[in-house]
């Protein structure tokens, strides 16, 4: 695990081994309109799909990992549930509105197929009113922070963070899997 201290914001960034296997069990649910954003079926509870119930655990996981560097805990993967995971579909020039994900311990994000430019995940600096006093004091600010999708990525954020999906500039339909984490 890479862990990025970001405004006070923990973000953890995860590997994905055989994320290739993985991938080839999301391919034919991405373009199933029931297990996309806004869909009727939660995609953990696709029967029989081995891929799937891998990433799942590897959420869980990160999900402890990332909760005990943060709080000094000894939790398990199974003091984590996931609440409803789904397809992210990104044409070429899509963009994804700014967005949190509420009352969610973590929100998570599987890049399954992605290329050079297919736009980055943008964590919104929480602090609002920051900007007028680094004006005022000649400070240099990064008021947001980009990721760039890689594939067989995971990365984990604070469900409370706003966050938003950079045009994609690429040629391909960039693929990604997202779900909320909660503690049990």
């Amino acid at each position: 695990m890479e862990r990025i201290d970001l405004f006070s914001t923990p973000v953890g960034i995860f590997n994905v081994e055989n994320y290739e296997e993985i991938n080839q069990c999301i391919f034919p649910l991405a373009n199933k309109k029931e297990y996309m954003f806004g869909g009727t079926a939660d995609i953990w509870q696709v029967p029989n799909n081995i891929g799937l119930r891998k990433l799942q655990l590897k959420f869980l996981e990160s999900a402890s990992e990332l909760a005990n560097s943060i709080l000094k805990e000894n939790y398990k993967w199974n003091n984590f549930q996931t609440i409803r995971g789904w397809v992210n579909e990104h044409v070429p020039n899509a963009v994804g509105r700014v967005h949190d994900h509420g009352y969610a311990s973590f929100a998570g994000t599987y890049y399954v197929e992605v290329e050079e430019n297919s736009g980055p995940l943008t964590l919104v600096d929480p602090r609002s009113g920051i900007s007028s006093w680094l004006q005022k004091n000649n400070t240099q600010h990064q008021f947001n922070y980009n990721f760039k999708p890689t594939v067989g990525k995971l990365i984990l954020i604070p469900g409370w963070v706003l966050h938003n999906i950079g045009p994609n500039e690429s040629s391909i339909t960039r693929i990604s899997l997202s779900t909320n984490i909660n503690l049990r």
